[in-house]
């Protein structure tokens, strides 16, 4: 059971990462977020969710944000929860 739960919690972390890199790559200052109000339209690929986080991180972490520090740091917690989950028992 606690396996299963690595692995549920490792493929979370890599389901983020890749929502988080989607919303990062689309995102636009023009976007409506939380430091901009704007009645244009989201160009955000994930909506008004994505383009707020995507403005958050840029507004927290700068460009660093662009080079998918966080996606790239969030893939590889998950598939470490997953790959030590696999190493502890027989596999998938």
């Amino acid at each position: 059971m606690r396996r299963r739960l690595h692995e549920l919690g490792g493929l979370a972390l890599i389901l983020l990462a890749l929502m988080l890199a989607i919303a990062l790559a689309t995102w636009s200052v023009r976007d409506p977020s939380l430091s901009h109000a704007t009645t244009a339209p989201v160009r955000n690929l994930l909506g008004v969710a994505g383009s707020t986080v995507a403005d958050l991180s840029m507004q927290i972490f700068g460009l660093a944000a662009l080079a998918l520090i966080l996606p790239i740091g969030l893939w590889a917690g998950g598939w470490r929860a997953i790959a030590r989950s696999c190493a502890s028992g027989s596999g998938w």
